[in-house]
């Protein structure tokens, strides 16, 4: 029986937990870090049952969410086709014969 393969993926997991959720380095850093790819760290959180962080970085309370921060602003609306502008298709200033 080979122990030190399964030794080997021990150590590699504990490495890589602690490296996410103890120093809190995105998964890409930690796979530069350690050498591994992407995919295989996903596999070992995955693996560990470790919850992912979610997407976007942190944020504080402080700080409003990105909807938030884009309908506090006024946005640019389209100019609309008025009912004085003509029957549709005619072309302004030419009139019909």
């Amino acid at each position: 029986m080979r122990t030190w393969g399964s030794r080997r993926r021990a150590e590699q997991t504990a490495a890589v937990v602690k490296r996410y959720v103890d120093d809190r380095l995105p998964i890409r850093a930690v796979a530069a870090e350690l050498g591994l790819s992407y995919g295989k760290v996903h596999a070992l959180l995955v693996e560990s049952a470790t919850p992912r962080r979610p997407v976007g970085g942190r944020r504080t309370r402080s700080q409003p969410a990105p909807d938030a921060a884009s309908s506090a602003q006024p946005t640019a609306t389209r100019p609309t086709v008025s009912a004085a502008a003509g029957p549709a298709g005619a072309v302004r200033g030419v009139s019909a014969c």
